[in-house]
């Protein structure tokens, strides 16, 4: 392994600590805030159940945001580490944006199918997309402008 597949590695860990970093403060605000919780279970239980849950999503959304980086024809590997680490933060930010509209919609759907679908493709399908999407853009704005030879 060398040196930049090392940096690669390290910066494509930025995105599930981001992920889960945002779902663990909106679960925080959620319950400790909002008093959403289960009284059974108690705020910390719920808190406790809830990361448990966020994890797993985080782990899938992860799984899926790596597969799509590996799937394009060049590799985001030359791409410099500072544009490649802000693709990857604003990829998990975009993907939880998609998740919380998710769940501040998901009361008025009707169908549990339609749910059920429109999770998983939430947690699985758009950061795949978003970051596959981030980095075209980035590739082609940096094929139609590049940089100056000093």
């Amino acid at each position: 392994m060398n040196h930049d597949e090392l940096k690669f590695g390290l910066i494509t860990l930025l995105f599930p600590c981001v992920y889960f970093g945002l779902a663990a403060f909106y679960s925080l605000f959620d319950i400790y805030v909002l008093g959403n919780y289960e009284p059974k279970d108690g705020q910390w239980g719920s808190f406790q159940f809830s990361l448990g849950i966020l994890g797993f999503m985080t782990l899938l959304a992860s799984a899926s945001y790596w597969i799509s980086l590996d799937c394009l024809k060049k590799p985001p590997q030359r791409l410099p580490r500072q544009r490649l680490a802000s693709i990857t933060v604003l990829s998990a930010l975009l993907s939880w944006v998609v998740l919380l509209t998710f769940v501040i919609i998901q009361p008025y759907m009707a169908p549990i199918l339609f749910n059920l679908l429109f999770l998983a493709a939430s947690v699985c399908l758009f950061p795949a997309l978003i970051g596959a999407w981030l980095v075209k853009v980035h590739q082609r704005w940096y094929a139609a402008h590049p940089p100056t030879q000093q």
